[in-house]
């Protein structure tokens, strides 16, 4: 259902700040994951992984990142946060080739090249502006029967993916959590923007629930994360949970909020086929670019150094 009343416009100055702040949170969520990485990468399985000093300090700088994109969600378009997203991508290639040595093959490149195309074309289909009013009228939209089933679907369908260690299973449970997490911080920041923080009232309540929330499916992430920084490589990993994640949160917060702000129906759904074959594209030749479907833990002893071949795993033709 419609709100009554739009989300307030945003300055240039917001959205430089948005912009600004939601980058600089995408580069220290990258360095964040090259640092676990490489904590992984020293210590193999062991509890000493996180003992390390590179873990905790990489634990440390995903909390200001995470927190740099929701601040961002306040002052700027949702759609330019959820885009600048893509920096991620970039960022972690950079970084995982010059500090953990990992390749950065042509198939590795395309994979990557895919999932960045798909992210920003459901950026340009969909939108995370929450189109509710009230606290009344968001409960009435978050009881719409196709996403309460949508939502029941994607969760139902992750709880397969904490079982077990595959690459497709894992991209998909880090990106379902992802959707949770969006929906709520978008919905909270909407509360926040409509009646600002009264202690005691409805409003304030709903925003504490929806930001518990979005707490817990982030540390859930950040769990899954570690199973997943253990196994994959990151310049695989992080193109592939992008193309997840978009897809997921796009579908969701179209079925939640509706079609984006000035675009029909035809060209939002033109636009999310077109992303979707990007991103199942992508997702495919990342997984070719393993060195086999199902790859053993990668371990490197702590006399390794992380460009060593075995920290680099099979090459496939690097650029």
């Amino acid at each position: 259902m419609a709100s009554d009343q739009t989300p307030p416009a945003f300055s240039w100055t917001d959205i430089g700040v948005g912009a600004s702040v939601a980058v600089a949170g995408n580069f220290l969520i990258s360095v964040s994951y090259v640092l676990q990485r490489h904590a992984h990468l020293r210590g193999g399985k062991g509890g000493r992984v996180y003992r390390s000093w590179q873990w905790a300090l990489g634990l440390v700088c995903m909390g200001p990142g995470e927190l740099g994109n929701a601040y961002a969600l306040s002052r700027a378009p949702p759609r330019l946060v959820a885009g600048l997203g893509c920096f991620t991508v970039m960022f972690n290639v950079l970084l995982a080739c010059k500090f953990l040595g990992e390749a950065f093959t042509r198939r590795i490149a395309v994979g990557a090249s895919l999932c960045v195309a798909a992210g920003l074309m459901f950026v340009v289909s969909s939108t995370t502006v929450p189109t509710f009013g009230s606290v009344e009228q968001l409960m009435e939209q978050l009881r719409q029967t196709p996403f309460l089933v949508y939502i029941f679907v994607v969760l139902s369908a992750s709880l397969f993916g904490l079982l077990v260690t595959w690459f497709v299973p894992v991209v998909f449970v880090m990106g379902a959590y992802g959707l949770v997490c969006i929906l709520t911080t978008a919905c909270a920041t909407r509360l926040l923007q409509l009646y600002g923080w009264q202690p005691n009232s409805v409003a304030s309540s709903a925003q504490l629930w929806l930001c518990a929330v979005a707490a817990v499916f982030i540390a859930l992430q950040a769990i899954l994360f570690q199973r997943a920084v253990s196994r994959f490589t990151l310049n695989r990993f992080i193109p592939a949970h992008y193309a997840a994640y978009n897809t997921l949160s796009a579908t969701g917060a179209t079925l939640l909020f509706g079609a984006g702000a000035g675009a029909g129906w035809r060209g939002m759904w033109a636009a999310y086929c077109v992303g979707l074959v990007a991103a199942g594209a992508g997702v495919l030749t990342l997984v070719h670019a393993l060195p086999t479907p199902d790859a053993a833990y990668t371990t490197v002893g702590a006399a390794s150094e992380p460009g060593s071949k075995t920290a680099r795993g099979h090459e496939d033709g690097g650029l």
